[in-house]
C-alpha cells in the first residue's frame, strides 16, 4: 500500500510539471498584460512629439542588459504616478506608480512600439528614458549601466 501511495504521489507530480504555465499563462493568472495587449497599448499610445522634455524629476534609469531590466528610481519627493515610460522614442511601457525615494522595474519584453515589436526581440542599446506623466515628458539621468 504504501509503495503504491508513493507510486501515485510520483505520478501526480510529474504531471503537474508537465502543465507547468507559460509566461503567457502566468500573466492571464495574475492579470497582468499579454503580450497582445502590450502591443495593443503602444500602437494606441504614440510618442510625445509635441511635448517639450525636461528634466525636473529627480530620477534616473539603469540598465541591466544581461537580465533585459530597466530599473528606474525615483529620488523625487512626489510620487510618478500613471506614466508611460518611453526608451528610445519608440518602445513604451505604462506603470501605475513609483513611489518617492523608490524603483520600479521596467523589462524589455514589456516594452513595445508602435509596430508591434518589443525591445527584447531588437539587439538595441538603451539610448533614453523617459516618463510622460500628467501631460508633462521627462527625461531620466542615464541611462547608466549596471
Amino acid at each position: 500500500m504504501y509503495k503504491q501511495c508513493l507510486l501515485l504521489a510520483g505520478a501526480i507530480a510529474l504531471a503537474g510539471c508537465a502543465n507547468e504555465p507559460s509566461n503567457e499563462q502566468a500573466r492571464l493568472a495574475t492579470g497582468a498584460p499579454t503580450s497582445p495587449e502590450l502591443a495593443a497599448y503602444a500602437a494606441a499610445h504614440p510618442y510625445p512629439e509635441k511635448a517639450q522634455a525636461s528634466d525636473h524629476l529627480r530620477a534616473a534609469a539603469i540598465v541591466n542588459r544581461a537580465d533585459g531590466v530597466i530599473k528606474i528610481y525615483n529620488f523625487d519627493n512626489r510620487p510618478i504616478q500613471d506614466a508611460n515610460v518611453w526608451v528610445n522614442r519608440s518602445f513604451v511601457q505604462h506603470i501605475n506608480g513609483i513611489a518617492p525615494n523608490s524603483s520600479a522595474i521596467v523589462r524589455f519584453g514589456q516594452l513595445y512600439n508602435g509596430m508591434g515589436k518589443s525591445f527584447s526581440s531588437l539587439n538595441e542599446p538603451v539610448s533614453t528614458v523617459q516618463v510622460d506623466m500628467g501631460n508633462n515628458l521627462y527625461t531620466l539621468e542615464g541611462p547608466a549601466a549596471e
